[in-house]
């Protein structure tokens, strides 16, 4: 039951936090060191994936959503200057297509998962070997 709510619930907390992000943005905050963040956002959620660990629910919920808010603001960078009124619209269907996105991938991968233990492993080792080695090149680029 767990593991079936924070599939529900983890996205729709990261899409909120991203529009929450935006419209920081919007509003003219400054993030600092947000790509930074971003970055190790990446890369320590595949090094958590590969290493199995299962953060509880509250614990995942505030990570996520506090990434969320940096992924948001750098998402806003290319709203900057946008007509006004469609910009809600905008941002409420962002949110809807990136919590259906998330969602998918969580289940797509599952349903893998559930076929054999070896393509559970695939699977696992896969998302997050590609998480870690895209934040690590981000970081790197960064920081660089």
């Amino acid at each position: 039951l767990d593991s079936l709510r924070a599939r529900l619930i983890v996205p729709v907390v990261f899409a909120a936090a991203t529009v929450g992000g935006a419209l920081a943005h919007l509003q003219a905050a400054a993030l600092p060191m947000s790509e930074t963040v971003i970055a190790l956002s990446v890369l320590l959620g595949g090094l958590l994936v590969l290493a199995l660990v299962e953060l509880p629910l509250l614990a995942l919920s505030v990570a996520v959503g506090g990434f969320g808010v940096f992924h948001g603001y750098a998402y806003g960078e290319s709203i900057i200057g946008a007509e006004q009124t469609p910009l809600l619209a905008y941002l409420a269907g962002f949110a809807l297509v990136q919590v259906a996105l998330i969602t998918a991938v969580a289940l797509g991968l599952s349903a893998v998962a559930r076929r054999t233990g070896r393509a559970a492993v695939f699977a696992r080792h896969g998302a997050g070997t590609l998480a870690t080695v895209v934040g690590g090149v981000m970081l790197a680029t960064n920081l660089a």
